[in-house]
């Protein structure tokens, strides 16, 4: 599942206020433009013209993460916005357009911000494929599609809006972060053999991590350079930038079965830290032989890499064992959401 990120955000919550690239194109709104908010009926059903990131969007979004909900209904659909209700038309999200556009609070001021005017629309991010993440949305706080809380996109219909914020906080869209954000506690890192608290969620989306925690950063004085360099921890099965992740030294734990990777590249930072401080690593080891006495490595014909990074056979789907568990563990949600049915219905007919 795709971790969403909470504790950095670049946005407030749907104001879609994200410092993202400026120099955007303008996007092409429907070919009738809606002049009243409580009333969205008489949409065009022209295609949306706009096109970014090699996404070709339609009225619905791409077909690789469609738009959901129903469109043309009369009505309202209330919100809330900085504490305030505020009234959006009822089928609000089910298809691309300009939703905040003259309606939200801060898209009715006459310095309205570039976001105003980008189309976007709910998604499940279960069925989402695009590099560009959806983003949870704050409008409708207790609404659920299929037990979810919603989600929005604006890169399924053709917006690039935000999306180079979203790539400094979640990773490059060929290798994202991977983790728990927002998650309380520490967790202990071994350094230099001696174990060094960290935030439960270091290493979940691009930080500097070690400038408040690795005791070479938290000195007075002048510091490593890598100190201030973002860096998160990453899927190595899942994971394309030029420079191949390396296997983590700090923690000893595994992903899913494989071992625990880090990439500063994924973050648009320059790694200092691996050829400078890191020990044991395996991109460190310049022969074979001294490569594959580590269980964690493998060599490559011409260099020492992560083992998931050389036999893809490491990447394969789960043992037998946990394939039953996974199963077993799929039967018992299945058997828990029709027990709810039951209660529900039970309880509808007792009312």
């Amino acid at each position: 599942e795709i971790h969403y990120q909470a504790s950095k955000q670049v946005a407030k919550g749907d104001q879609r206020a994200v410092s993202g690239n400026e120099s955007l194109e303008k996007a092409t709104t429907k070919a009738t433009k809606v002049t009243t908010v409580t009333n969205r009926s008489n949409h065009s059903e022209a295609n949306i013209s706009v096109s970014h990131s090699n996404v070709s969007a339609v009225r619905y979004g791409s077909e690789a993460c469609s738009c959901i909900g129903f469109d043309n209904l009369e009505g309202e659909a209330v919100t809330l916005i900085d504490g305030k209700m505020v009234k959006y038309p009822a089928d609000l999200g089910s298809s691309c357009d300009t939703w905040d556009d003259g309606v939200h609070p801060q898209c009715a001021e006459s310095e309205k911000g570039k976001w105003c005017g980008q189309p976007w629309c709910y998604v499940d991010p279960r069925q989402c494929k695009l590099d560009v993440l959806p983003t949870m949305s704050t409008y409708m706080p207790t609404a659920r599609y299929k037990h979810m809380p919603l989600f929005y996109s604006y890169s399924t219909c053709g917006s690039s809006w935000g999306q180079e914020a979203q790539v400094a906080v979640m990773g490059n869209g060929g290798c994202r972060c991977v983790g728990v954000n927002n998650m309380p506690g520490s967790l202990k890192f071994d350094i230099d053999q001696d174990n060094v608290l960290y935030p439960a969620e270091a290493g979940g989306s691009c930080d500097a991590w070690d400038l408040d925690n690795h005791p070479q950063c938290t000195v007075n004085g002048s510091k490593p350079e890598w100190c201030n360099r973002k860096w998160c921890f990453v899927d190595p099965c899942s994971c394309s930038v030029s420079q191949p992740p390396k296997v983590s030294t700090y923690l000893n734990g595994t992903m899913q079965g494989k071992s625990i990777y880090y990439s500063y590249e994924t973050c648009g930072n320059e790694d200092m830290f691996t050829a400078t401080y890191a020990k044991a690593v395996c991109v460190l080891e310049k022969t074979k032989d001294a490569c594959n006495k580590n269980p964690k490595c493998l060599w490559s014909g011409d260099s020492c890499l992560g083992k998931e990074l050389v036999d893809k056979d490491a990447c394969l789907a789960k043992t037998a064992p946990e394939a039953q568990t996974s199963e077993e563990e799929e039967r018992s949600f299945a058997a828990s959401l029709a027990s709810q049915a039951a209660t529900l219905a039970v309880l509808s007919w007792l009312l």
